[in-house]
């Protein structure tokens, strides 16, 4: 994290890249990310050599322009999520890694066994927000209109409402998509909270049975 940059000059690098969605408009990151992944002259492209066609694929069941969307909705929200695990990680119990330290454990057994396990909650917490901020996202900007959007496979859930609430009004579709997207995101939030519970309580029975078998070797020898 931020915070355990020791250069001053690299933390307020990241601290920039981080919080600059904050300070930027919604339109100007779409516009950006329009030009960063533009199938002619994007960055994307370039570096990697290739000639793909991220927004103007014109393929409606195409999962590229959705990819950018997803992207461009994480990074608006990634300095909240940053600033949140941040104080979740300072506020770990110093005690802990000192006696972590005494019993000679390196720094990243100490992440993995100290840090982790502190801020699971708030992970879990982040990841959740984070994928709903992506789906969330309204793509214009990055696309002209929501016609462009549904009809280059870059349509998310507030397309569809806006799309059913301007010109001819469809507002019982509306509000169907509207209580789906709700139902959604709290069945995404169990899901997440149950998939990263899982993996801290396998984690935790692999550390208690290594813990089991050198205690039990150290009596046999």
């Amino acid at each position: 994290p931020i915070s355990s940059l020791h250069r001053k000059y690299a933390r307020g690098f990241w601290q920039t890249v981080f919080f600059l969605p904050y300070v930027t408009s919604a339109i100007a990151v779409s516009v950006s990310f329009a030009y960063i992944f533009d199938s002619e002259t994007g960055f994307i492209n370039k570096l990697f050599g290739i000639s793909k066609r991220w927004l103007n694929s014109g393929n409606s069941s195409s999962l590229d322009a959705l990819f950018v969307v997803l992207i461009s909705g994480i990074w608006r929200s990634i300095a909240f999520e940053v600033l949140i695990l941040t104080t979740a990680m300072l506020s770990v119990n110093p005690t802990l890694y000192k006696a972590a330290a005494i019993d000679g454990a390196s720094s990243v057994r100490q992440f993995f066994k100290i840090t982790l396990p502190s801020v699971s909650k708030t992970i879990n917490f982040l990841i959740t927000i984070g994928i709903i901020g992506g789906i969330k996202v309204f793509p214009i900007g990055i696309f002209l209109n929501e016609s462009e959007a549904i009809n280059n496979g870059g349509a998310t859930f507030l397309v569809y409402i806006y799309k059913n609430v301007r010109g001819t009004p469809n507002f019982a579709q509306s509000g169907a998509v509207t209580i789906y997207l709700f139902v959604f995101g709290i069945a995404l939030s169990i899901l997440v909270k149950k998939f990263l519970a899982t993996i801290i309580l396998i984690a935790d029975k692999i550390s208690e049975k290594n813990v089991y078998y050198k205690i039990k070797n150290s009596q046999i020898h």
